[in-house]
């Protein structure tokens, strides 16, 4: 009989502080909440097998060039970032006639790679001489 009273007076100090603590509680806030997921991994660009970082100068000698002619330089863009990546170029102080573009400007898929061209268009009636002029290349997340 000793035995249940103990229990039975436990178990009422029990109840008791339960109810000590849920009527503690006089102030309920709900939240609304949302994350974002950063993009991470990097992108690797490779022109005719060399490798280049992010923000590195470079010059591209594209040698003699034919008049009416595309002459093309390999462009391989790797991505082990989260999301899918589109190239794009633009180049300033081009000779008149002259264009400067990727043959595919798709974007690459998250964690994807794919060799593209920079094609270089010299017009049939481009003068003799050594041309020179900037380019940027650019990869960007939508």
């Amino acid at each position: 009989m000793k035995g249940k009273s103990l229990f039975l007076l436990g178990t009422v100090i029990a109840l008791s502080a339960i109810m000590v603590l849920s009527a503690a509680v006089i102030y309920t806030l709900n939240f609304n909440m949302n994350a974002t997921v950063a993009e991470s991994g990097s992108i690797t660009v490779t022109i005719d097998g060399t490798a280049y970082a992010d923000g590195e100068s470079l010059a591209i000698d594209w040698g003699s060039v034919t008049p009416g002619q595309q002459h093309n330089k390999t462009i391989t863009i790797t991505s082990t970032r989260n999301q899918p990546v589109t190239p794009s170029i633009a180049a300033t102080g081009l000779p008149t006639g002259w264009t400067l573009a990727l043959n595919d400007t798709s974007p690459i898929p998250a964690f994807g790679s794919s060799a593209r061209n920079i094609v270089l268009t010299v017009p049939s009636d481009a003068e003799a001489g050594t041309s020179s002029w900037s380019a940027a290349l650019t990869v960007s997340s939508p």
